[in-house]
């Protein structure tokens, strides 16, 4: 999920890389003030899936202006920009690795989620 409890292992190394400390640390993401699950509308992402992370989003018709956000399945943020509606599409073309990536458009308007797949 895009917010909740997420663990990760933390490795520290001294200079030289060599790991002194591994521990596990929970992170509380919290669920933006007015944004309810049930209220997510599919956003139209394609291709999808994409073969090089490049991909186009077609905005919503509804929408003045927002935050569009893409994480990754462990929650982090690997892209974040405003839209408005002056913009009928964008794409993107982000340096990642093969996975599964959570598009998301959070506004006072609503909130669009998709999730594109990148395979290299």
């Amino acid at each position: 999920e895009f917010w909740g409890m997420a663990r990760y292992r933390c490795i520290v190394s001294d200079p030289c890389g060599d790991p002194i400390e591994s521990d596990i640390v929970e992170i509380e993401i919290e669920q933006p003030e007015g944004v309810n699950e049930s209220s997510l509308v599919p956003l139209n992402l394609y291709p999808n899936p994409t073969q090089d992370g490049r991909f186009t989003i077609l905005m919503p018709e509804h929408l003045r202006s927002g935050e569009l956000t893409v994480h990754s399945t462990l929650g982090q943020l690997v892209h974040s920009c405003t839209v408005s509606s002056h913009q009928s599409h964008i794409t993107l073309n982000l340096p990642v690795s093969s996975g599964l990536y959570t598009v998301r458009i959070v506004s006072e308007d609503g909130l669009w989620q998709g999730k594109v797949a990148v395979s290299k």
